[in-house]
């Protein structure tokens, strides 16, 4: 497994700041990390601010990813919360 850090050092001896961010998505992926790149959450990804109540209402139950990028590549999956919208 990945070890967990913020700063990553290339073989060219350059470091990278990595910059973290919280995707939401309706698909379940318990493996990411093994292939982060390629998750089927990047097909109905969301960043927060772009969740509105109808698009909760869509669907019962939502996944929300701590992801760290290194720019625009997704490179490690930190935490994975469940949640579910209370339909009234």
């Amino acid at each position: 497994m990945m070890e967990k850090k913020d700063i990553y050092t290339h073989a060219d001896g350059g470091d990278t700041k990595l910059t973290s961010a919280v995707v939401i998505s309706f698909i379940k992926d318990k493996k990411i990390q093994d292939h982060i790149k390629d998750s089927p959450i990047w097909t109905n990804a969301f960043h927060e601010d772009e969740i509105t109540t109808e698009l909760y209402q869509t669907k019962d139950s939502w996944y929300k990813y701590s992801i760290k990028f290194n720019g625009l590549t997704p490179v490690q999956c930190t935490n994975i919360e469940t949640f579910k919208l209370n339909k009234k």
